[in-house]
């Protein structure tokens, strides 16, 4: 929670969520549920309570896409300083008092929607990250017509080269377990992957 740029891990995926709500880590069952459910949905998640370190997290983001979670306590601090920001595709406001934050939604625009009720976010948040799965693949699929490497995704041209890469691997028990072991450390915190890796 509240990790400064120096302290954060290498994103391996494509989409980042970051969740800003001063009480996310009180260990509360509500907290530890959300942190949870939000680790299933996407294996890239950080959790602030500092406003400034998220902002400047945020801003030092270049190559991903972002949902954020913010409260509505937070929501008027930060909102303005982070909007405008190309890497910010969704904002979800999770507060007590839906409508005291109503006014938002039209005053800024990337706001999905405003939740008082952790179940509905999480369906809400699980359906925008399908889309922006899908989205992202739409625009990494290779084009027939274009010749110049360039213009492709970076995700795209390094899925390529790892498919070279796992193509030229011996075909043995080592490699495999290898390879299941690297995936594993890397979703040591997403049950639902790991369960995907040991079928």
């Amino acid at each position: 929670c509240d990790l400064r740029l120096d302290e954060v891990d290498e994103n391996l995926e494509h989409i980042t969520v970051i969740c800003l709500d001063k009480n996310i880590n009180d260990k509360s069952v509500a907290s530890i549920h959300i942190q949870e459910s939000l680790i299933e949905l996407n294996n890239y998640v950080l959790f602030y309570t500092d406003v400034q370190l998220c902002i400047d997290y945020i801003r030092s983001i270049k190559d991903e896409k972002i949902l954020l979670i913010v409260s509505g306590s937070f929501s008027r601090k930060i909102l303005p300083c982070i909007h405008s920001l190309s890497t910010i595709h969704s904002i979800y406001l999770f507060c007590a008092n839906r409508h005291y934050h109503t006014n938002l939604l039209d005053e800024y625009t990337k706001i999905i929607e405003i939740h008082n009720d952790e179940k509905p976010l999480v369906e809400s948040i699980k359906i925008t990250l399908s889309l922006m799965s899908k989205q992202s693949l739409a625009f990494s699929i290779f084009d027939q017509q274009q010749h110049d490497l360039s213009q492709y995704s970076p995700e795209f041209l390094w899925y390529q080269l790892l498919m070279d890469i796992l193509k030229q691997l011996p075909e043995n028990k080592y490699s495999k377990t290898e390879i299941l072991d690297t995936c594993s450390d890397y979703y040591r915190l997403n049950d639902l992957m790991l369960e995907k890796i040991d079928q």
